[in-house]
C-alpha cells in the first residue's frame, strides 16, 4: 500500500516534531509516524523591457535665394495725367470712357505681388509595432521523491 492517496482529501500533517533517539524501524514498530519534509525547486521566469536601439529623426531647414525674371506690361498715353491710385481686380477692370470731348483712358500697370505661403511638402510617418517571439527557457530543478521500503511483516501506510 505504498504511495496510497489520502482518501479524505485533506493535506497531510507536515509539521515537524522532535523525534526520540529511535531508529525508523523501531518507531514503525511502535506505530509512531515519522514526518519527512519533501522539497521541490521550481523555475521562476521574469521578463523586462530593455533598450534594444533607438530611432533618431533630424530635420534640417534649407534656405535658398531665388531670382525670378518677371515680364511686366504697361500702357502710356501722352496726355494729361491725373493720379487715381485705385486697385481693381480682373473682373472690375476699368474701361475706356468718354466725357464730352475728353476720352478718358485708364492707364494700368501690373504690380509685383509676392505671396509667401506654406506648403506641406511631405509627411513622415513612423509606426511602432509590438510583436512577440517565443523563446524556450532551460534550467535544472531538483525535486525530492520518497520511496518507502519495508522489511519483514510490516506494511507502510502513507497518509
Amino acid at each position: 500500500m505504498a504511495n496510497k492517496k489520502n482518501q479524505n482529501n485533506t493535506k497531510p500533517d507536515t509539521t515537524t516534531r522532535p523525534v526520540q533517539q529511535a531508529t525508523h524501524s523501531e518507531a514503525l514498530q511502535r506505530d509512531e509516524k515519522i514526518v519527512l519534509p519533501l522539497t521541490e525547486e521550481r523555475l521562476d521566469v521574469e521578463k523586462k523591457w530593455v533598450k534594444a536601439g533607438e530611432v533618431i529623426v533630424r530635420r534640417e531647414v534649407e534656405t535658398q535665394d531665388q531670382t525670378i525674371p518677371v515680364d511686366l506690361a504697361y500702357e502710356e498715353v501722352s496726355v494729361q495725367r491725373i493720379p487715381v491710385g485705385q486697385v481693381f481686380d480682373e473682373e472690375h477692370r476699368p474701361r475706356q470712357r468718354q466725357e464730352g470731348d475728353t476720352i478718358i483712358i485708364p492707364v494700368v500697370e501690373e504690380q509685383i505681388v509676392v505671396l509667401k505661403r506654406y506648403l506641406v511638402r511631405e509627411e513622415i510617418r513612423i509606426t511602432r509595432k509590438r510583436t512577440m517571439r517565443h523563446e524556450d527557457v532551460k534550467g535544472t530543478v531538483r525535486r525530492d521523491n520518497i520511496f518507502v521500503e519495508t522489511q519483514g511483516n510490516l506494511e507502510a501506510n502513507s497518509d
